[in-house]
């Protein structure tokens, strides 16, 4: 009687071992059971980002990421509300539920480069979306990138800002007038020195290219 307890204890803790192992797995394709279906109520604010050439989607490339650093993939939607037009750098107010990948966007041409952000990213069918506001905070970009690998916000009280919008992977022009908001955060500074340096910088949450009078 003991030894039957104990065979069948030992193959519950390696079924336990290979489905935790599965779950963990990156290169899995589908998500673990116990996580679809994880609804998170509508009025989670998040940044529209760019990802690279191996992200796809319901938006192609386009994410969505949270405050908190995690990448959301949109899957798919509820047929419930109008389409929104998603552009990168912009903040929209979203409600979901975790959802399973299959096949539905395999016809898409896309490339082949492993990208880990894109890999660990949270699939998500969209409950609700719409456009959220992105601060009345303005400025004039100053990109001096290719002298001293330095990007400043440069506010209309004259106060400069060390930008950081790698995580947007946006394009800004010098000169550029926008609108956006931040937070201070650490972070990597380049600026006037060969070897990268960590400082202070402004994480930016969002940024609104302003339309030209």
């Amino acid at each position: 009687m003991h030894l039957k307890m104990k065979l069948c204890g030992f193959f519950i803790a390696v079924m336990l071992t290979l489905g935790i192992t599965s779950c963990n797995h990156l290169n899995e394709e589908i998500m673990c059971d116990n996580q679809e279906g994880k609804e998170v109520a509508c009025g989670l604010e998040v940044t529209a980002v760019q990802m690279s050439c191996a992200g796809y989607g319901a938006f192609g490339n386009l994410y969505f990421l949270t405050d908190a650093g995690e990448y959301l993939q949109p899957w798919e939607m509820f047929p419930t509300f109008a389409p929104v037009q998603i552009t990168a750098g912009k903040r929209y107010v979203i409600g979901y539920k975790t959802a399973r990948r299959n096949n539905r966007y395999h016809d898409r041409s896309q490339c082949k480069l492993y990208d880990e952000k894109v890999e660990k990213a949270t699939p998500i069918k969209l409950t609700c979306l719409s456009e959220a506001a992105c601060g009345e905070l303005e400025a004039t970009v100053s990109d001096k990138r290719p002298v001293d690998g330095c990007l400043e916000f440069v506010l209309d009280n004259g106060e400069r800002l060390l930008a950081d919008i790698s995580h947007l992977n946006i394009v800004l022009e010098d000169g550029e007038r926008i609108r956006f908001s931040y937070v201070i955060a650490d972070g990597i500074i380049p600026c006037g020195t060969r070897i990268p340096t960590v400082g202070k910088v402004a994480r930016v949450k969002c940024v609104v290219r302003n339309k030209p009078l």
